[in-house]
């Protein structure tokens, strides 16, 4: 495909990349606040896809436009193979030639690297191309390049604190399994009672409650951190808590009689 006659530059990266980035924050912003709101934290599809939805039709209505808020910000827009404003059929195609471009590390906008007119996977898709929509000084793509760069890291950090903090199946998991060493250990708090007169708050007399206490004490080391343990307990009432082994060491607790 070679550059229309009434394009003069392929729009760079660094301008695509922050068109995308500032189209894409609101949309981004919606579904977190919506998850936020929704007080079900792990019923995360149907948000998703409501935004996602949206999303690709404000990419459409966008590219039919000419530009998106994003690329008009930046100074490209998007045209079609003869040079002139996408029709719906291309302008649609683009934006869910998104889903093609965006999995996979976002490997179908890595191509523009290479593609000689800085297309990405929706674009050759589509029939489309990015361009300049005026000149721009050596200043202006210095400036570009910049942004894009600390932008690019920036959202790299934010990644990886967001993974740091995230509760992933691995962590719920480790947290259930504590949840439910702790039912067990509370479990040994009423036989012990029942034997005593009261509640203890010493792990080992727990221990000899369970009648094996090597047993006892291996499968304390597979659910919870071993310095993680706080006991209080009296005659009327215990309180038991612990860390999981996952990524945070969360808290557990459970209090009784139950």
């Amino acid at each position: 495909m070679s550059v229309p006659p009434k394009v003069v530059y392929p729009a760079k990266v660094p301008d695509r990349f922050l068109a995308y980035c500032l189209d894409g924050l609101p949309f981004l912003a919606g579904f977190h606040w919506t998850m936020k709101y929704s007080g079900h934290p792990l019923q995360w599809r149907g948000p998703a896809l409501f935004w996602l939805a949206l999303y690709l039709l404000y990419q459409a209505w966008g590219n039919h436009r000419g530009a998106t808020l994003g690329k008009r910000l930046r100074g490209i827009k998007v045209v079609d193979r003869k040079g002139n404003r996408p029709n719906w059929s291309v302008s649609v195609i683009r934006a869910f030639g998104y889903l093609l471009s965006t999995p996979v590390f976002n490997l179908g906008f890595v191509w523009s690297f290479f593609d000689k007119n800085g297309r990405a996977w929706h674009d050759i898709l589509s029939g489309s191309l990015v361009v300049e929509a005026g000149s721009k000084s050596r200043q202006q793509r210095s400036g570009s390049l910049a942004l894009s760069v600390a932008v690019l890291f920036g959202l790299a950090g934010y990644n990886i604190y967001l993974y740091r903090s995230a509760v992933l199946a691995s962590d719920r998991a480790a947290i259930m399994r504590a949840q439910e060493g702790l039912a067990v250990l509370a479990r040994f708090e009423e036989l012990y009672k029942e034997r005593t007169g009261t509640y203890t708050d010493s792990l080992s007399e727990l221990a000899k409650t369970s009648e094996d206490v090597d047993v006892f004490h291996d499968l304390l080391l597979d659910i919870f951190e071993p310095d993680g343990f706080r006991f209080q307990a009296n005659a009327d009432s215990f309180t038991l808590r612990a860390k999981a082994l996952d990524r945070h060491a969360s808290e557990v607790s459970v209090s009784g009689p139950r």
